[in-house]
């Protein structure tokens, strides 16, 4: 805790990593930060865990690691305070969350441009939840229903009031068959 030097490496660090066990070992938490990480890591330090010694287990949350190579990880990380071959310390899992997080921005990504080409486009999109009967409906399916995005869908069986009967019947034959068969469906209302 005081020198922030790695004590014992487990295997899976070494792989994640590309350290040798004895470059891990040669090495402080600070020299596997990612670039503009080490002031932050060292206020963390400071605030968190120098500042509150009662405190036993930690979620230091989000933070870039560099492997031997350059590449940087984003990384989630827990800890706690333990007792080391007769010393002070702080045992750390550092969950790799690099591939999660480039989905997440991925999927971002696609939703705004969806939600482009829908408004471009005059189209709307819903998705439901059968089980609960949750409605959730895009932001241009609201515009084109005049109904505030700000409220929560109404049901399925809520949205007679803004079809007509003919269009509704419609629905509900696609929905029924979609449910029977497990296929998407498209139908203009």
């Amino acid at each position: 805790l005081e020198t922030n030097e790695f004590l014992e490496v487990n295997e899976a660090a070494i792989q994640k990593y590309g350290y040798s066990r004895e470059e891990f070992l040669s090495k402080t938490v600070r020299d596997i930060r990612s670039t503009g990480e080490t002031e932050r890591y060292i206020k963390y330090l400071d605030e968190i865990v120098k500042k509150h010694p009662e405190t036993t287990v930690g979620r230091a949350g989000l933070w870039r690691h560099q492997k031997k190579n350059g590449e940087v990880l984003d990384v989630e990380i827990k800890w706690s305070r333990i007792a080391f071959r007769g010393r002070p310390a702080v045992l750390v899992m550092a969950n790799d969350i690099t591939e999660r997080k480039r989905a997440a921005e991925a999927l971002e990504k696609s939703e705004a441009s969806l939600a482009a080409a829908q408004h471009i486009a005059h189209l709307g999109s819903w998705e439901w939840e059968a089980a609960t009967d949750v409605v959730i409906w895009s932001k241009e399916l609201c515009a084109l229903l005049e109904v505030d995005p700000a409220k929560p869908a109404p049901s399925v069986a809520e949205q007679h009031k803004l079809y007509t009967p003919e269009s509704m019947q419609r629905m509900h034959a696609a929905i029924e068959q979609a449910m029977r068969t497990g296929t998407p469906y498209e139908i203009e209302l």
